[in-house]
């Protein structure tokens, strides 16, 4: 696992953010990054037609954007088959 959280650490962050996407969407799923009440936000999630709102799937807080997506991607890492 030290390596691939090496691997992750070595992107940058248009590369970060481009892996969780593509990740996102081999999953069916949708990506947020935001942030919100003063802390940044990444998460995974699906929507559901039937009912307003979404489903957050996986999700990670941190101080930074930068935090927020490397911890997204590492829960993904570890989430893989």
């Amino acid at each position: 696992m030290a390596v691939e959280e090496e691997h992750l650490e070595a992107l940058d962050d248009v590369s970060l953010a481009n892996y969780l996407a593509d990740e996102a969407a081999r999953r069916r799923e949708k990506l947020s990054i935001a942030e919100r009440g003063g802390r940044w936000v990444a998460e995974t999630y699906q929507t559901d037609r039937l009912v307003s709102g979404r489903s957050v799937m996986l999700g990670a807080a941190g101080p930074d954007r930068r935090g927020a997506m490397l911890e997204l991607a590492e829960k993904l890492e570890a989430d893989r088959p």
